[in-house]
Parts: C-alpha cells; sequence; structure tokens
C-alpha cells in the first residue's frame, strides 16, 4: 500500500468467542458539535460491554453509538466496519 514501508508479521490465537474487529479512522475521529473525537477509548469500552451480541448487532450498535455522539453534525469521513467473530461452540459433529 505504501511503498518502502515495513511491517512487521505475527501470528495471533483466534479462539472459540473471539472476536476481531477493523475499523476506518471515521469511527474514533467522528467529532461532536464541541469538536471531541469518539475516540479508541470509546469504542474498546462499548465492545468489551457489548461481547456477548453477534458480529452484526455488534456492527449496529458501534453505528448507533458513533451517530449518537456525532449528532447533528457533518462527517468529513467514512464510517467504515468489518467485524469477525468465531463461534463460541465450536464442538465436532
Amino acid at each position: 500500500m505504501m511503498e518502502g514501508a515495513s511491517f512487521e508479521e505475527a501470528v495471533v490465537p483466534f479462539g472459540p468467542g473471539d472476536l476481531l474487529l477493523i475499523h476506518s479512522d471515521g469511527v474514533t475521529e467522528a467529532v461532536n458539535a464541541a469538536d471531541e473525537e469518539f475516540g479508541e477509548a470509546a469504542l474498546v469500552a462499548l465492545v468489551r460491554e457489548n461481547r456477548g451480541l453477534s458480529a452484526a448487532e455488534l456492527v449496529e450498535r458501534i453505528i448507533a453509538a458513533v451517530q449518537l455522539h456525532a449528532r447533528g453534525v457533518q462527517q468529513a469521513d467514512d464510517v467504515t466496519l468489518l467485524v469477525i467473530q468465531r463461534a463460541a461452540n465450536t464442538a465436532a459433529a
């Protein structure tokens, strides 16, 4: 993506019930009328509080929270989310 950039590769275990959240900066940088960003801390807290939701429900909850935070303010960036969740029950048949 960026010429000359170097990236570190790692393997991270992805166990039953784990989820991966990928988001654009438009999520954390969404501003309210006081020009305050939604922020990473709010996103992390929201995900932790709603960990039991399905991936689709979590996306809806995050988008709703960002929209509520930014109510009435035209945003300059997109809000993009991808949530991948491994099923909690992976017992073999």
